[in-house]
């Protein structure tokens, strides 16, 4: 099961498990992707009820690699996210995006490609600021030298400024 695809077509009524390793080869086939470097677990279930289909996806793990928004140090970050998708098969085109949790299958497909199902919610599991974790005495464990640096370079500096130049700024 390295191609990522789940064979829906023949599966009888039930639950169905599904389990996918996903690491740095993963990636490769996402080229724009910040993320490069990974050890992640996937747990996929499918519900078959009748006709209705329901995709239960966990994913947990790390992702390696990434930058320290902070001191731009590289950091693991530990991800546990789940989703649940809704399968609705189709006889004719369906051009309805409205629902990000709705896939439509035409009727007649075998294989449900959970690739970018996966890419997207790994993605989507990375926090909107990335840094260290807090150490045992609550401080951050970012690089000294980088946030000194960072420091240094970030404090203004008084300018002797021309006192007509002041004169003028105070003139309204």
């Amino acid at each position: 099961m390295n191609d990522y695809s789940i064979n829906v077509g023949n599966l009888i009524d039930g639950d169905h498990s599904f389990e996918f390793k996903i690491d740095d080869t993963f990636f490769q086939n996402f080229t724009d992707s910040e993320i490069k470097y990974a050890n992640i677990n996937s747990r996929i279930t499918l519900i078959k009820r009748f006709n209705k289909r329901l995709l239960s996806i966990k994913i947990k793990g790390t992702i390696n690699r990434l930058l320290c928004d902070i001191c731009t140090e590289e950091i693991d970050l530990e991800i546990n996210e789940q989703a649940d998708i809704i399968i609705k098969t189709y006889e004719e085109k369906v051009n309805d995006d409205s629902d990000e949790n709705i896939i439509y299958m035409n009727s007649y497909e075998n294989e449900l490609s959970i690739k970018y199902l996966l890419f997207e919610l790994i993605t989507l599991s990375i926090p909107k600021k990335r840094n260290h974790k807090l150490n045992i005495n609550g401080s951050k464990k970012c690089n000294k030298q980088m946030l000194d640096l960072i420091k240094e370079y970030s404090t203004i500096k008084s300018k002797n400024v021309n006192p007509i130049w002041e004169k003028l700024k105070n003139i309204k």
